[in-house]
């Protein structure tokens, strides 16, 4: 399923535009259609101190599956492509093994922003 993998943890990405940056270049080395998983990522150590949202990624990488995981290994950072393959939309809730977490600030508005989704195991969600 996986097949390309970005380990953010030895990266120098300081702000929310170096993770983007190094997400791009990692879509830009395989076909479109294909996953691109995002190791060690951490909003805590990037400069704006928020989380990244699939708005972020789908601007560097809108042909790919883009999955951000968290380094502490049970929150992910999904982008609308996974978002869609796995039937996640603004009126989606919580499920088995997993919470989805929305922005409070656009969840009652036309657009909506999953920010992170809360699983035991990603993969056996699919």
């Amino acid at each position: 399923m996986v097949e390309n993998n970005l380990n953010l943890r030895n990266a120098s990405a300081k702000t929310i535009p170096d993770v983007l940056s190094l997400i791009e270049k990692q879509a830009k080395q395989q076909p479109k259609g294909t996953w691109v998983m995002v190791e060690g990522y951490n909003q805590n150590t990037l400069d704006e101190k928020r989380h990244i949202t699939f708005w972020d990624i789908d601007k560097v990488a809108p042909d790919h599956i883009v999955c951000l995981r968290h380094v502490n290994m049970n929150m992910y950072v999904l982008n609308s492509k996974l978002l869609a393959l796995m039937g996640i939309n603004r009126d989606s809730s919580d499920f088995e093994d997993a919470e989805i977490v929305k922005d409070p600030n656009t969840v009652n508005q036309q657009d909506f922003s999953i920010l992170i989704l809360h699983v035991l195991n990603l993969i056996n969600l699919f």
